[in-house]
């Protein structure tokens, strides 16, 4: 018989983990226990919440990141009526070994900027918005200040080492066909990209990275004759768990909401895949939706890593018009084949 999940105080809160005694879902031989179970968490997964839209009032946000002996923030914007995005942006960066900062500018097609990070090889990663709906990845050497490499992407989340960043393939917004192609970027494997005439410019803007799903899907594979065949977003974010290289998201396709999970540790080319359903009748109410859709009823808005488990991760999820058996879940992973 299923049971509501339950809460317990959290017992303590380090920098590396949280441990909580929470009610569970857990896949038994049966499937249908829901169990009482201490759960010990690693560091909380990397996400990003996306950002407003409001460049003018944005402009001036305080961004800084540090790393090493390199330190960089945003230090001012202004209007700029020759720049695509309309705004200059100046970045200091700091080096412990120079006593003097130095400063670069980036004037792009980005009207704001959301996150600045200091990454491998002695590069910055600047993370722009064009409009409210796509992003602006800079690649800019801290050293010369200059721009190496630039692509769009669509809710990038960068990884705990500033290594990778994971997005979704830009599309067109007002498509009707379009469907949900996932890529991470490798940042100190950078690949050409500052080449040729404009049009150039922008192909490589739109086809950045390696595709990590779904499976078999090429830079051309946004686009779908029927919209039953399309994968849409099925998490509020992108999740890095545990500080390490291993990303999970939602998908949603053909009715059904599933957990993916990249473990990337060997590389981005080499990715070990896990696809794993969620079975709708483990996580609502289902009697008491006001839908039949039960696969959009709920979303998933975290997924961390539980402490000694390779193949189990705890899922967060919210529901706004159905009840939930609760809001965490531990899911067994499926490898895909």
């Amino acid at each position: 018989m299923k049971r509501l999940l339950r809460y317990a105080d959290v017992a303590s809160l380090s920098c590396k983990w949280l441990l909580a005694t929470i009610l569970l879902f857990q896949m038994s031989a049966s499937g249908q226990d829901l169990v009482q179970i201490p759960v010990q968490v690693t560091t909380p997964s990397r996400r990003s919440d996306f950002q407003m839209w409001m460049p003018d009032k944005n402009a001036l946000r305080q961004l800084e990141d540090e790393r090493g002996d390199s330190a960089i923030r945003l230090v001012r914007s202004e209007r700029c009526t020759d720049c695509r995005g309309s705004r200059t942006f100046v970045f200091e960066v700091r080096n412990r070994m120079l006593a003097i900062p130095t400063e670069f500018i980036i004037s792009n097609e980005a009207a704001q900027v959301d996150e600045v990070r200091v990454g491998p090889k002695g590069l910055a990663i600047i993370v722009g918005r064009q409009d409210n709906f796509y992003s602006l990845i800079s690649l800019v050497e801290m050293k010369t200040g200059k721009v190496v490499r630039e692509f769009f992407a669509f809710r990038p989340v960068i990884s705990d080492d500033a290594g990778l960043i994971a997005f979704v393939k830009p599309f067109p917004t007002r498509s009707q066909t379009a469907s949900f192609v996932y890529v991470v970027y490798d940042v100190a494997a950078m690949e050409s990209g500052l080449i040729g005439n404009d049009f150039d410019r922008l192909t490589n803007m739109l086809n950045a990275g390696q595709i990590l799903f779904p499976k078999g899907a090429t830079q051309r594979d946004i686009h779908v004759a029927n919209s039953v065949d399309a994968h849409y977003r099925g998490s509020r974010s992108f999740y890095w768990l545990g500080g390490e290289r291993v990303l999970a998201f939602g998908d949603t396709w053909r009715e059904q909401k599933s957990l993916v999970v990249a473990d990337l540790r060997q590389g981005v080319k080499v990715p070990k895949m896990f696809v794993t359903p969620l079975l709708t009748e483990r996580i609502l109410f289902a009697s008491e939706c006001p839908t039949s859709y039960l696969y959009n009823a709920f979303e998933i808005v975290g997924v961390d890593a539980i402490a000694g488990e390779s193949h189990a991760v705890l899922v967060s999820v919210e529901a706004s018009s159905c009840r939930l058996q609760g809001s965490q879940f531990k899911v067994r992973l499926d490898e895909m084949r």
